[in-house]
C-alpha cells in the first residue's frame, strides 16, 4: 500500500502516534486486567512501528 501525504500531515500524523503511545503506557500501567494489558501492549507496538515509518520514509507532496 502507498500512502501519499504532506509534510504537514505527517508531522501531524507523528504527533498523534507519540500521544497515543504515551497514552498507553499510562494505561498499561494502571490497568490490572491481563487481556485488556497485552491488547494494549500490542496497538503500543503498531503504533511505534507506524511511527518509524513514517518517520524513515521520505514525503511525497
Amino acid at each position: 500500500m502507498t500512502l501519499n501525504i504532506s509534510e504537514r500531515e505527517a508531522e501531524i500524523l507523528r504527533t498523534l502516534l507519540n500521544r497515543f503511545v504515551e497514552e498507553t503506557r499510562s494505561e498499561i500501567h494502571h490497568t490490572d486486567a491481563v487481556a485488556y494489558k497485552d491488547g494494549l501492549k500490542t496497538e503500543e507496538q503498531a503504533a511505534k512501528e507506524l511511527l518509524a515509518k513514517l518517520t524513515a520514509q521520505p514525503i511525497s507532496t
